[in-house]
């Protein structure tokens, strides 16, 4: 996971480095040019997602911002786009704004999260802001959604605890 800077140099330096060896007539520049062009594409399609949701995970929310600020979403892959709209989910839960940490969430889990396990998580965290919002239908469906799903043990515990503040 490097930062887009370190990212664009090692791009340039791939780049400049393949053009030189090329023209001198070593064919070994073709792979720092392809090299080069596989982070460049890279960057396009992955961003610094991942970045932020580590960033987000160890709770440095400024950096997670940072980092999804500096990844344009626009030709990322969906998997990538749903982890965005979960990172900003959580950053709008933090900043107080549950309806738009609601809407990113379901847009998360719309894209489609990599693993089972992070689906779980994704509709368990739906589930408790439709809790604070006093959503509870939406919290009842959106847990049993999460509990089809068959949980680990250790995730199931955390979906327990968001039904009992249902009540």
């Amino acid at each position: 996971m490097l930062t887009p800077l370190l990212r664009w140099l090692l791009v340039a330096i791939s780049l400049a480095f393949g053009v030189r060896e090329l023209t001198q007539g070593r064919p070994v520049g073709a792979v720092f040019l392809t090299g080069g062009l596989l982070l460049a594409a890279g960057h396009f399609l992955y961003g610094s997602v991942r970045a932020a949701f580590f960033a987000l995970r160890r709770g440095d929310l400024a950096r997670a911002q940072r980092l999804l600020d500096r990844s344009p979403p626009r030709f990322q892959t969906r998997e990538t786009r749903a982890y965005r709209h979960w990172v900003q989910a959580a950053l709008a839960e933090a900043r107080g704004k549950l309806d738009v940490a609601r809407d990113e969430l379901r847009e998360a889990i719309r894209e489609g999260l990599r693993t089972k396990n992070d689906r779980v998580l994704a509709l368990g965290t739906l589930a408790a802001i439709h809790v604070k919002l006093g959503e509870r239908d939406a919290a009842k469906k959106t847990l049993d959604d999460a509990e089809a799903l068959d949980p680990e043990p250790r995730v199931r515990a955390l979906l327990a605890k968001v039904r009992a503040q249902l009540g």
